[in-house]
């Protein structure tokens, strides 16, 4: 997620300039607050960990004494105090971790989601662009056979058109581009825009 952030403030970096809008500075401003965000310890750990550490450090100190120096009121005191401290002090840190992973785990799930949302509407820009393109393309690539009747001037070129000729035909077989004279047929040419011409 940093590494993310961090390429993304270097490349805006680069495009600021003396006629960069405030938009633009405010937009580095976040990124950098982010980063920054990302690379600190949470401050709860700091101040949690130290509690933890020192009363179980605490506890393990009075119970030498009370061992040492005998069954006193003022240890026993202590020791159940620091104990308590420093367990209730484990669990607090515990579930604030708990809570910062889930919601860390959360946001990463939304951003992949995201990505993937991304991802699928180009695939979709894509889909449509090629069914657009295609058959246009195929006009282009193909070899093309052309059939008209010979007491007609329309060319037709999709067999699964109404109007196909079977019978009292001519045919031309064109490379690139149009047979040079006659009507291309209103039905070949929308089966060819839909991609449902068969050749």
């Amino acid at each position: 997620m940093a590494s993310k952030e961090k390429k993304e403030f270097d490349k805006k970096r680069k495009e600021i300039s003396e006629n960069s809008s405030q938009k633009d500075f405010k937009h580095l401003e976040i990124l950098a607050s982010e980063i920054k965000k990302t690379k600190m310890l949470p401050k709860y750990l700091d101040v949690g960990i130290l509690v933890v550490f020192l009363s179980f450090g605490l506890s393990s100190i009075s119970c030498v004494c009370w061992l040492i120096f005998g069954e006193q009121v003022l240890y026993e005191i202590i020791i159940i105090f620091s104990i308590i401290l420093s367990i209730g002090g484990f669990f607090v840190v515990g579930i604030y971790a708990i809570s910062d992973v889930f919601v860390t785990m959360k946001n990463e799930l939304k951003s992949v989601e995201k990505e993937f949302e991304e991802i699928e509407k180009l695939e979709q820009e894509v889909h449509q662009i090629k069914k657009e393109y295609e058959p246009k393309m195929r006009v282009q690539i193909e070899i093309l056979t052309y059939r008209r009747r010979q007491d007609k001037d329309t060319w037709h070129w999709c067999k699964n058109c109404s109007t196909y000729p079977t019978e009292d035909f001519v045919e031309e077989t064109v490379s690139t581009g149009r047979p040079s004279f006659g009507e291309l047929c209103n039905e070949c040419l929308t089966k060819e825009k839909a991609g449902t011409c068969s050749t």
